[in-house]
């Protein structure tokens, strides 16, 4: 692995109760997906600027 590669693994577990279990695929990780795009955007913009000084 090269010094410009990050890699994020995340394990989400849901405990439902049976009775909401038709709800199951209401539950996403959009939230999570976003927070990790914006924490790639900001590494790579600081990465750019601490390059350039």
């Amino acid at each position: 692995m090269d010094s410009d590669t990050c890699i994020l693994r995340t394990t989400i577990e849901y405990d439902v109760k049976e009775e909401a279990a038709a709800n199951a695929s209401y539950a996403t990780i959009d939230a999570v997906a976003k927070l990790a795009e914006l924490a790639k955007n900001h590494l790579i913009k600081n990465k750019a600027s601490k390059d350039t000084h």
